[in-house]
């Protein structure tokens, strides 16, 4: 009935165009779908004399410093209040629905694999709201004047932690779900010391699960791809022709043959990446508050410290060294044909 009531009233726009993730690769940003689609709907609603429009923005949208969703969505905003329509601008919270993709993201994920990755406590809060709520709410504001030029922040019928919203959802689809809390920042929660035994490592290694994941998926496919290469290259020497005809196995073929020759390629660029990484994750210890050699560069920087920067690119130069000697070393337990000295 909502729906029927929306589509049926003349004289209104209604814009729900939105995305919660951008494609910047097919020109799909915040700022063309939120700010600049808006002003192309609104200038045409104007052309065309439409005099009620509505909006749909987003809870939380507010000015700079914010994220680029928010901001976005603010600026739409300020633009249709600004555009002399007659408007009401709706500021939803998640919205959950039979095809959404927010709540169902994680509704695949439940199904799929009961482990979810949970970013910090998990209790921040949010207020999903069902779409036709959100359908109701439209036709209602099309049918009474006192919604004009307003702007309302919709939410469901109750606040719900980031944990409550999957525990409910395990059990609507009747599985168990075990939520895995990953740190976002510090290397050990405060108050824990060395002298705690397990309990403290066990808690440097939860917080070691996002740094290292950051660090090592921008490597991730520049391995898999030289791997791949090396891998190709290898099976087509002569020796795994020989190895076939003795009736070999593919799995004793790749294990014993191809895999342990793939590798040297792989040794090179691996010391040249361990060496660099070792030397300063500026960033990875910048965002996470990891107390390391590029959370010092960085320091450094903001305070023109110059000596301190001289003996950390020096430390880095030695690390990239050791690193390679490494690799050399490894060359000659892998091929027999290189001799160290």
């Amino acid at each position: 009935r909502a729906v029927w009531m929306i589509t049926s009233v003349p004289g209104a726009v209604i814009h729900l165009v939105g995305i919660i993730r951008e494609f910047p690769g097919r020109g799909v940003t915040f700022e063309r779908l939120h700010q600049e689609a808006t002003q192309h709907v609104v200038e045409a609603a104007k052309a065309a004399g439409v005099p009620r429009y509505l909006h749909m923005s987003a809870l939380g949208a507010r000015p700079a410093p914010a994220d680029p969703y928010h901001l976005t969505n603010y600026l739409a905003d300020e633009y249709v209040m600004a555009s002399g329509l007659t408007y009401t601008i709706f500021r939803p919270s998640v919205i959950y629905g039979p095809e959404d993709q927010s709540i169902n993201l994680f509704v695949r994920q439940i199904r799929t694999c009961r482990v979810v990755p949970i970013i910090g406590d998990g209790q921040y809060q949010m207020q999903p709201v069902p779409v036709w709520t959100m359908a109701q709410a439209y036709a209602l504001a099309l049918e009474k004047p006192e919604t004009e030029n307003r702007i309302y922040e919709v939410g469901g019928p109750e606040p719900l932690s980031f944990n409550a919203v999957i525990d409910t959802l395990g059990q609507v689809l009747h599985r168990w779900v075990f939520k895995v809390h990953l740190p976002v920042g510090m290397m050990v929660t405060p108050g824990l010391k060395p002298e705690d035994g397990w309990t403290y490592w066990a808690d440097v290694g939860r917080h070691l699960i996002l740094p290292t994941i950051t660090l090592g998926i921008g490597y991730l496919s520049s391995y898999m791809m030289i791997m791949r290469s090396s891998v190709v290259e290898v099976l087509s020497e002569d020796y795994i022709l020989t190895a076939k005809a003795k009736g070999m196995s593919t799995l004793q073929i790749m294990r014993d043959h191809a895999l342990k020759n793939a590798m040297l390629p792989m040794i090179t660029v691996i010391g040249l990446t361990l060496g660099y990484t070792v030397g300063g994750a500026i960033q990875v210890e910048t965002v996470f508050s990891w107390p390391g050699i590029g959370r010092l560069i960085y320091d450094a920087v903001g305070k023109q410290d110059f000596p301190v920067l001289q003996g950390a690119f020096l430390l880095i130069a030695i690390s990239v060294i050791i690193a390679n000697f490494a690799a050399d070393l490894l060359y000659s337990v892998l091929d027999p044909r290189v001799k160290p000295g």
